[in-house]
């Protein structure tokens, strides 16, 4: 079994919520419809646990070389290898 990134997946989660919460308010609300009732409830637990456990920095991801490199555009494309 290999090692879970623990560290990569929180500092991604941290990145999505900062580049995020620097988006207009309005695409803010819109993400609740976008993103259905369950999902944006999981979303808010997620961003107050980060919170609540003071491990949320915020920062502007540009300044993060990765942000430059390529990616796919469906998320699901990676979940179907397993």
């Amino acid at each position: 079994m290999s090692e879970i990134p623990y560290g990569t997946i929180a500092m991604c989660a941290q990145d999505f919520i900062s580049s995020l919460s620097n988006r207009p308010k309005i695409i803010r609300l819109c993400l609740r419809f976008v993103f259905g009732e369950k999902s944006y409830h999981e979303f808010i637990l997620l961003v107050d646990t980060f919170v609540k456990s003071k491990m949320y920095m915020t920062y502007e991801c540009d300044e993060q070389k990765y942000h430059k490199e390529k990616y796919r555009n469906d998320f699901s494309e990676g979940l179907r290898k397993y």
